[in-house]
C-alpha cells in the first residue's frame, strides 16, 4: 500500500514540479519505508506486546477472557487466579437447609 501511494504522489510531483522530482523520490521512498517497517514491527511485535500489557494491567481473573491472544500462537492461555467453587459444592448455611 505505501508503495502504491508513493507511486501516485511521485507521478503528481512529476507532472506539477519536474525540477523537484529527485527530492520527491527520495522523500517518498523514505516515507514509504518507514511505514512498511512500522507495519512489519506491528505484525511481529504486536501480539507479544499486547500479551505483556494484558498480564501487566489486567487482573488475573480477567486475563482468561483474552485467551485468544495466546491460543493464536499455540501457547498455553493464562488460567484464572483462583477457581471459584460450584454452587452445589458450597456448604449449607444454618437455617437455609
Amino acid at each position: 500500500m505505501p508503495l502504491t501511494v508513493g507511486t501516485i504522489i511521485t507521478l503528481v510531483w512529476r507532472a506539477e514540479a519536474p525540477h523537484l522530482l529527485s527530492w520527491c523520490v527520495a522523500y517518498v521512498a523514505a516515507y514509504a519505508g518507514v511505514h512498511m517497517l512500522g507495519g512489519l514491527g506491528g505484525v511481529f511485535l504486536g501480539r507479544p506486546a499486547l500479551r505483556f500489557i494484558v498480564r501487566l494491567m489486567l487482573t488475573p481473573s480477567i486475563q482468561p477472557r483474552l485467551a485468544y491472544l495466546w491460543i493464536a500462537d499455540d501457547m498455553k492461555p493464562p488460567k484464572p487466579f483462583r477457581d471459584l467453587p460450584d454452587a452445589s459444592a458450597t456448604p449449607a448455611v444454618a437455617g437455609n437447609q
